[in-house]
């Protein structure tokens, strides 16, 4: 069983190839002299689903919270002696290291200090260079086809490359088609919550529905040492999961040809236009875990459910050869004409 045991654990390290895509918190706690204050449990709640993540802070003052769902959260930190210190607004994205230093004013711990109005946090823990597409940016902006991963292309940095116009969920080239910080193109890691998601030939294998991502992080530079498999930047697609509310969305998106004009050169040969349709539907549900008697998922177990399906008729000209009646016949010395001439062979016989 040992040697199992050891044989099972070495396979799963050698297959673990995602990237930690979580946020982490930290920060410094000091009194009003500056001084470090050791031992101050700091605790965290994410604001959407009450799920809560407590630390103390160590000999040097210092705190930190790892391995938080991208989202906003609420701070607030305690210790004898001095006011309860609380903050909330903070929004923690994909692979973030958000830092927050705390100030405890001497005083009761029944007494609250509130911070709700403060400059936006700097990033001082990291010198990876990126931006967030967030979940209000992905669900406003008009998004043709519906592809998440073509978000990234608005970020700073990033250079479209490829046709605009195939950017639909099946395409793996369109959506994929950019360079990032000057690199080639399609040179990028692109990833599903820190998973890999590309194609032997660097191309996105899945397009999730809009409506299950949460975010896009655009990092041009990244400088953690868990990614870089790739010559660009990292592109991260992060999945919604369930809140202790129940959400639900349903969309349909419709393209007729009968809104279309007849193609110039269909409409000079006399032809009719060509009827296409792209309809493109779903749905998604999502929630609090809840079994009556059985389960109370509140704050603790959350689902999240989407369905996306496409039905399109995209009818396309082609151009084909096809034999004449006397090749059919097997009468190949229509080939050789040229000009409309014909090829002589001279044979010359060896004496």
């Amino acid at each position: 069983m040992r040697h199992i045991t050891i044989l099972l654990t070495l396979l799963f390290s050698t297959t673990a190839y995602a990237q930690e895509f979580r946020a982490t918190l930290n920060g410094l706690i000091s009194d009003p002299q500056d001084a470090v204050i050791a031992g101050v449990k700091v605790t965290v709640t994410n604001a959407d689903t009450g799920a809560k993540f407590e630390t103390a802070s160590d000999g040097d003052g210092l705190y930190t919270i790892p391995f938080l769902a991208p989202g906003a959260y609420r701070l607030s930190a305690e210790h004898a002696g001095f006011k309860r210190y609380q903050r909330s607004g903070i929004q923690a994205g994909s692979n973030e290291r958000v830092r927050v230093d705390i100030k405890l004013d001497v005083g009761q711990v029944s007494e609250t200090i509130s911070v709700t109005a403060e400059a936006p946090i700097l990033q001082t823990s990291s010198a990876s260079t990126g931006q967030v597409i967030t979940t209000r940016q992905i669900e406003k902006m008009p998004l043709a086809g519906r592809t998440p991963l073509a978000m990234a292309q608005i970020a700073f940095g990033v250079t479209p490359t490829d046709d605009p116009r195939f950017t639909r969920p099946f395409d793996n080239a369109g959506p994929s088609g950019f360079s990032m910080g000057g690199a080639p193109s399609r040179s990028n890691e692109l990833l599903i919550d820190g998973a890999p998601d590309s194609t032997g030939n660097n191309r996105v294998a899945y397009n999730p529905p809009v409506d299950a991502v949460a975010e896009v992080k655009v990092e041009s530079f990244q400088s953690d040492a868990a990614y870089g498999h790739t010559g660009g930047g990292t592109v991260n697609v992060v999945l919604k999961s369930g809140t202790n509310l129940f959400h639900g969305s349903l969309y349909e998106f419709n393209q007729n040809s009968a809104f279309n004009a007849t193609p110039f050169f269909t409409n000079k040969a006399g032809g009719k236009k060509p009827v296409s349709r792209f309809n493109q539907y779903g749905g998604s549900v999502s929630g609090p875990v809840l079994i009556p008697k059985v389960i109370d998922g509140h704050n603790k177990l959350f689902f999240y459910f989407g369905y996306e399906g496409v039905k399109d008729a995209l009818p396309a000209p082609a151009t084909g050869t096809v034999p004449t009646a006397a090749q059919r016949n097997g009468d190949l010395s229509g080939l050789l004409g040229v000009g409309g001439g014909s090829i002589r062979f001279t044979i010359h016989r060896r004496a």
